[in-house]
């Protein structure tokens, strides 16, 4: 997956990506993410600007977000279970 270049005013939640969710299947079936770069995004302010939520049966893999600037956050992260994660020039706040 790859996302680029993007703009928003204002979001609940900029970039969320999970496998500990709990639908129907009960969480038994986590979905997979892995190999998703995530560059060039802006955002003016968010409720939480990243959450990455793996579980450990299921982590989320390979995420890279790089020239990512949100302006203010209630939450800067939210981040557990995630190998491979890299960060590169991401501001929420103003703060790396």
């Amino acid at each position: 997956v790859r996302i680029r270049d993007v703009e928003v005013e204002a979001a609940r939640t900029l970039v969320h990506f999970t496998t500990a969710y709990h639908s129907w299947r009960g969480g038994h079936f986590p979905p997979t993410f892995r190999d998703v770069t995530i560059d060039g995004v802006r955002c003016g302010r968010a409720g939480t600007a990243i959450s990455a939520i793996g579980v450990p049966d299921a982590p989320l893999r390979d995420v890279v977000l790089r020239r990512v600037e949100v302006g203010s956050a209630v939450v800067p992260s939210e981040v557990r279970h995630v190998r491979g994660l890299r960060a590169e020039e991401v501001r929420v706040g103003g703060a790396a």
